[in-house]
């Protein structure tokens, strides 16, 4: 989360984040959930590693799911 916030103190044009709310506590998943959703809505593309597809849809406006290596859905 710390290299998150630091992150966003620049003007990112893209964050690559990997588990961003793996091991928070619900109120903490939806607080990041919302940051990336308005960091989205300002033009910062993000490319996350997550396996809750429920949080990424939240923010995501192109979601491609992977099994095995490979996209097997958009």
């Amino acid at each position: 989360m710390l290299t998150m916030c630091h992150t966003l103190t620049g003007v990112p044009c893209l964050m690559m984040i990997d588990e961003p709310t793996e091991g928070l506590c619900p109120q903490m998943v939806q607080r990041v959930a919302s940051l990336l959703k308005v960091n989205a809505n300002r033009g910062i593309a993000t490319l996350p590693g997550e396996q809750k597809m429920a949080i990424a849809m939240n923010f995501a406006h192109q979601v491609h799911l992977m099994g095995h290596g490979k996209v097997v859905c958009e």
